[in-house]
């Protein structure tokens, strides 16, 4: 009985570590252009002081989400060559 309560336990702990989910911070206008592409539901927000001004955005790690920043950030790239 003693060994099938532990096993139990490992087996519980084991599938905890599966539903973890990475939050990347993200700004406000990255959390506009996700939304306006459909991905709001990955977009959760956090206020420190519970004032308006003062909302962190974070975004959970998400294969769509992802690819989506990652070409909203790499659009908002400016480069400085000059070619010299």
């Amino acid at each position: 009985m003693f060994a099938r309560f532990i096993g139990e336990l490992i087996f519980e702990a084991n599938n905890i570590f599966k539903d973890v989910n990475y939050l990347i911070k993200i700004s406000k206008d990255e959390a506009t252009y996700l939304r306006e592409h459909g991905r709001g539901k990955d977009i959760h927000l956090s206020s420190a002081t519970h004032k308006a001004r003062a909302v962190r955005y974070y975004l959970t790690q998400s294969f769509k989400s992802m690819k989506l920043l990652n070409s909203y950030r790499a659009s908002k790239i400016i480069s400085t060559y000059d070619g010299r």
